[in-house]
């Protein structure tokens, strides 16, 4: 055997053993460390993206309290605290909310901070005054920082300018920990993405907090190398982020674990070539199953955060050759697949929302065509899903640019802020609601304010307006004891009296009249009537006043169609409300024209009745001409000219003219005189006979003779009523209560008495309940007596008790003798 050929083929077998396995060992290295590499710059586009998504929310967060301040203006700033809580609830990584109105911090959240930060003005500081005057002088948001916080600890800012034009409004500032943000991205991070060390730094400046290294944002204290750099786009800014392997980019000790195979696979180089193929071929399944898992975990970080990925790509004249949605995003507007969601531009300009269409493809398009790169592109729009839905997306890029400037490439993502624009659109709501039920306290208070004003006005009105008759009431009674014996002066003390509780009566009047109008219980009580007869009845009325004042009074009478249908009570207070005007406000020898007309209408059955009283008075200014019908108001010429009333008179004519579906239209001029024109509608009737009058009757003998049984408690009252019935030849006996009445109508058979004049308001029993027990009485001819209420509760509401409570009719005090005669009569005549 030749040995020494043995031992130089063993010696070549081994240098070859020796060269393959040393080639194969480098390929490996090399290939390793490539592959190392790329997992980093992976792993860096990772961190970087998670850090931009982080920012952005942190800057819109910045932006929608722009939005708030715009459309809210004040409301939002009075509800800072809680606009503030409701936008960070979610969002852990936003230490604080501040708003500062040109400049200077006056609202912040949360509360504990506002002590600290308090007058705080950014752009005088030392360290946030830079980049604070840059956002005001760009106009255009910054990130600042790290700085020390005023409030204590390290952290980040972000300051959004607000502009009204050329004038600098208020910064909205978002604070957030440098701590917090940094635990918030490291949780975003995938398990894969956690193995790489990494630092971040950004640009020069001086004024922001760096460690030895430069570092404003580290994972690790140890040192790590800049090999793997990824540069990216944040909030105007620019940052740096370099990776590691936490293991380092050497291969090395991944591979010791081969050197054994390596020695063993020596012994033949077959085999070793075999194991070298099965090595790369092993290795390159390896990687594919990497990359594929690191796919899998980038997609997933974007299914978290709902953004998707996109990519259109361009030649040189900024046309699109190729375009790329990720599967993520197609899941997001519910496509599966790319047959579903094909490569093509038209895929998502199809599913903008038709409103946003336009707006959005111009800037997209303007974006790639500004060639100095300035332009950044960062869009909001609505989008319909596969399934019909309507959702808001925020897009943002960058364009990657030839050296020409033209777009080669425009990377972004797509990110669904339906949830952000809802809350948003709540908050809206409420705000709008807020403001609606704020107004609506104003006007409510307004409201009252001018309702006290009013009737504090009235009641001053009224306290001088009834002491003046009360006065003249006392001051006539003292007057009769000490001439009660001079037949003309007494007669004359009388009559004055007489006026005094008649004007008197008047104002109680008004006042209950207004009440029950404003209550909706007024009803007309229409009867047939002769229109001649309330014309002359008015000048009766008035005829005393009218003489004493030497005034000309003159009546044109044309109306054809006399004989009508209408409520007799409220046409006379309508116009001895207006006649009662005019001869209060006209002086000594003045005019009062008062002219009334017909005029027949379409309606069949129905005419017109136009009645106009035209005086010669002092007038009204045409400034208070709009308020002449409202409640409690008088011409401050009228009250400083002392003539008395309480303002309610043409309010109440008003009400009443419209309850009887007509107009009425006020003319006056100071100096001049007063113009009123009222126009109601009524039915026609047919003549009337003259019939002998109720009191004739009574005077004839049909009442004389009763017996009336007076419940009354009041002894004036009771005398009075006395007097008057006995005048007709009418019995009275008086009970003091309600509980003596039933006992006296007991105590008689059946007929004794004729009849109950029933006061209301009477002690131990009133005289609703007396009324109730007597018509619950077992002996018939008790019970249905008749029983006529005579009180001074003279409401609609208080007539309507009585009648329930069983009595058959109602008279109200202070007692008119006609009206109590006429009641008697149809009951006892």
């Amino acid at each position: 055997m030749n040995y020494k050929g043995i031992r130089r083929y063993f010696f070549i077998v081994i240098i070859m053993i020796i060269v393959v396995e040393f080639v194969i060992f480098c390929i490996d290295y090399n290939y390793k460390k490539a592959d190392t590499f790329k997992h980093t710059e992976i792993a860096g586009k990772k961190i970087a993206s998670v850090i931009q998504t982080e920012l952005a929310k942190c800057a819109n967060t910045a932006d929608l309290l722009e939005d708030l301040y715009n459309v809210y203006g004040d409301a939002f700033l009075n509800n800072y605290e809680i606009t503030a809580a409701e936008l960070v609830k979610n969002e852990i990584a936003i230490g604080s909310l501040y708003f500062a109105p040109a400049g200077i911090v006056e609202y912040a959240y949360p509360k504990k901070v506002l002590d600290t930060t308090l007058h705080f003005e950014p752009a005088k500081d030392k360290e946030q005054g830079p980049k604070a005057r840059l956002a005001k002088d760009t106009r255009m948001t910054t990130i600042a920082g790290p700085h020390t916080l005023v409030q204590g600890g390290e952290g980040f800012i972000i300051r959004n300018p607000i502009y009204n034009g050329d004038e600098f409004v208020a910064f909205t500032i978002v604070v957030f920990d440098k701590t917090v943000f940094f635990n918030r991205v490291t949780e975003k991070l995938t398990e894969e993405v956690k193995k790489y060390n990494f630092a971040i730094w950004k640009d020069y400046d001086p004024t922001a907090l760096v460690d030895d290294d430069g570092y404003i944002i580290r994972s690790t204290q140890e040192e790590i190398e800049k090999k793997v750099v990824y540069d990216f786009e944040t909030v105007n800014d620019v940052w740096h982020v370099v990776v590691e392997p936490v293991t380092g980019f050497s291969p090395l000790a991944d591979m010791k674990s081969n050197f054994a195979s390596y020695m063993t696979s020596a012994v033949v180089l077959f085999l070793i070539t075999i194991l070298c193929f099965r090595k790369v071929a092993q290795a390159r399944f390896e990687k594919s199953q990497i990359v594929a898992k690191e796919e899998k975990a980038f997609n997933a970080v974007h299914e978290a955060i709902r953004s998707g990925q996109w990519g259109v790509y361009f030649n040189e004249k900024d046309e699109i050759i190729d375009c790329h949605w990720s599967d993520t995003f197609r899941h997001m507007l519910g496509y599966n697949d790319e047959n579903d969601f094909p490569n093509v531009l038209e895929s998502w300009s199809d599913c903008l929302y038709p409103e946003d269409k336009l707006r959005s493809l111009n800037e997209f398009w303007e974006t790639v065509r500004d060639h100095t790169g300035k332009k950044i592109y960062d869009n909001q729009k609505r989008m319909v899903l596969k399934n019909g839905e309507c959702r808001w997306f925020r897009s943002a890029g960058r364009i990657v640019r030839r050296a020409d400037g033209s777009a080669e490439a425009f990377y972004g993502v797509f990110i669904d802020i339906h949830e952000l624009v809802t809350s948003r659109e709540r908050l809206q709501e409420s705000y709008e609601e807020q403001l609606r039920q704020d107004e609506e306290l104003k006007k409510a208070l307004e409201k009252a304010d001018n309702a006290n004003m009013a009737k504090s006005t009235f009641l001053f009105n009224m306290s001088h307006d009834i002491r003046t008759p009360m006065n003249a009431i006392l001051g006539y009674v003292e007057l009769l004891k000490n001439k009660g014996d001079n037949k003309e002066v007494r007669d004359d003390y009388i009559e004055k009296i007489n006026m005094s509780g008649h004007f008197m009566l008047d104002l109680i009047n008004n006042v209950l009249d207004m009440s029950r109008i404003e209550s909706g219980e007024a009803t007309l009580q229409e009867e047939l009537f002769d229109t001649g007869e309330v014309v002359e009845s008015l000048y009766t009325v008035f005829d005393k006043k009218i003489k004493d004042k030497n005034i000309k009074y003159t009546v044109h009478d044309s109306i054809v169609h006399r004989y009508i249908y209408f409520d007799k009570v409220k046409i006379e207070q309508i116009f001895m409300n207006i006649l009662g005007n005019a001869i209060k406000y006209t002086p000594d020898g003045g005019s009062i024209d008062l002219l009334v007309s017909d005029e027949v209408t379409d309606e069949d059955g129905v005419v017109l009745i136009k009645s106009v009283v035209k005086d010669t008075g002092v007038g009204m200014s045409e400034e208070f001409l709009p308020h002449i019908f409202e409640q409690f108001t008088r011409e401050k010429t009228v009250t400083e000219s002392r003539i008395a009333g309480t303002g309610l008179g043409l309010g109440i004519v008003k009400k009443l003219v419209e309850l009887m579906n007509g107009t009425i239209n006020v003319e006056s001029a100071v100096g001049v005189g007063t113009t009123v024109t009222v126009i109601i509608p009524h039915r026609i009737g047919e003549e009337i006979r003259p019939s002998e009058s109720v009191e004739v009757k009574a005077k004839n003998g049909s009442i004389s003779g009763k017996r009336i049984l007076l419940a009354e408690d009041n002894e004036i009252n009771v005398e009075i009523a006395k007097d008057i019935l006995n005048e007709f030849g009418v019995t009275v006996e008086v009970a003091s209560d309600g509980m003596i009445c039933i006992e006296m109508l007991s105590n008689h058979e059946a007929g004794y008495y004729d009849l109950i004049l029933m006061d209301v308001q009477m002690p131990n029993m009133d005289g609703v309940n007396a009324t109730q027990e007597i018509r619950k009485l077992s002996d018939e001819g008790h019970s249905s007596i008749t029983i006529v209420a005579m009180t001074a509760n003279a409401f609609e509401e208080d007539q309507k008790r009585c009648l329930d409570a069983g009595m058959n009719d109602f008279l109200a005090k202070p007692i008119e003798i006609p009206k109590l005669v006429e009641t008697l009569t149809k009951y006892l005549g």
